[in-house]
């Protein structure tokens, strides 16, 4: 039986009067869900809870939810009960008083979802939750979001609030391909909610890579056909697509082969001349003193006499006599 841990989290700021105005995107979407996910009415403290269901709930990456928690926990918003870290590992928050009265009103309007109840509703508050059997959506994801067996939420985006670390995408690749994808097309993509922001980038820099290198088209149009792919899903990477961050490892890896190779090559030339510069400052009779019998009446000049006079070279520089 694993011990939960018990973890002290000290909030830098006063929140004693924290509402939920100003609080939106991720963060709002999160804080909906921690209430939702509470032991119960009374209680201030969630079911415990995966970290990595709760990115696949709000359809973020596991570290920018992991960043977005913790932010939340330096602001005062929530604080953090109790944990377990590792394999299975999960977390407990306790959501601050005052924003607890303000999530507990909008749950007595029907605006969010009580504790442990089915999540629905929500429109025009930061998020609309769905649960199986709701709006047709199905189950999906690799974790379940409550790790004591609570049903698992979803949540689509139902308000205009997108997160900011939507609207930081970089989209200079498909710029330099006269594809003039931004914030409002960025805007539409998270709504439709089909693709999580890690596929976006992906799909940026893999359609950029396909234009570029592949001469990609589209019989809509570059713009509008990007657009039409992202309505269903991440735009798929052609077979030969590799990542910015590959690519410069590639050419990283190319430029040491190329210096080693330049390397060996002048070692090579190297050893050559100072062998040429030895065997060139020896009579024949001394240079015959170190041939087998059955090589001595060759020519000094021939492949063989030549090869084992370099090996009695190289053995003598490892042995450290100068034969000179």
């Amino acid at each position: 039986m694993i011990t939960p841990r018990k973890t002290v989290e000290t909030p830098h700021k006063n929140t004693s009067k924290t509402t939920l105005t100003g609080i939106v995107g991720l963060k709002r979407g999160l804080l909906e869900l921690l209430s939702s996910s509470r032991t119960s009415a009374e209680s201030g403290s969630t079911e415990p809870i995966s970290v990595r269901a709760l990115a696949d709930a709000v359809g973020a990456s596991l570290r920018t939810v992991e960043t977005t928690l913790a932010r939340m926990v330096r602001e005062g918003l929530i604080s953090v009960a109790q944990s377990k870290r590792g394999r299975g590992g999960w977390v407990s928050y306790t959501i601050e008083p005052s924003l607890l009265q303000a999530l507990e009103s909008a749950q007595n309007q029907g605006l969010i979802p009580p504790p442990g109840g089915r999540p629905n509703g929500l429109e025009g508050v930061g998020a609309r939750f769905e649960g199986p059997g709701v709006g047709g959506w199905a189950p999906g994801g690799s974790g379940r979001l409550f790790v004591a067996g609570a049903p698992r939420a979803r949540i689509t985006h139902g308000s205009s609030e997108i997160p900011d670390d939507w609207l930081e995408v970089d989209c200079h690749l498909l710029h330099q391909e006269q594809v003039m994808f931004g914030p409002s097309h960025i805007r539409q993509v998270w709504k439709w909610g089909n693709v999580s922001l890690d596929e976006l980038r992906l799909s940026i820099e893999a359609f950029a890579f396909d234009i570029r290198v592949n001469r990609k088209t589209l019989r809509m149009g570059l713009l509008n056909g990007f657009m039409e792919i992202l309505k269903s899903g991440p735009y798929g990477p052609p077979a030969n697509f590799e990542t910015q961050a590959d690519s410069i490892r590639r050419q990283n890896i190319e430029r040491l082969e190329a210096y080693r190779a330049r390397q060996k090559e002048l070692d090579r030339r190297e050893s050559d001349l100072a062998f040429s510069v030895w065997i060139n400052g020896m009579s024949e009779a001394r240079l015959r003193q170190w041939l087998p019998a059955e090589l001595q009446d060759h020519p000094l000049e021939s492949h063989a006499v030549v090869s084992t006079l370099r090996l009695v070279y190289q053995q003598g520089l490892a042995r450290g006599v100068d034969r000179m």
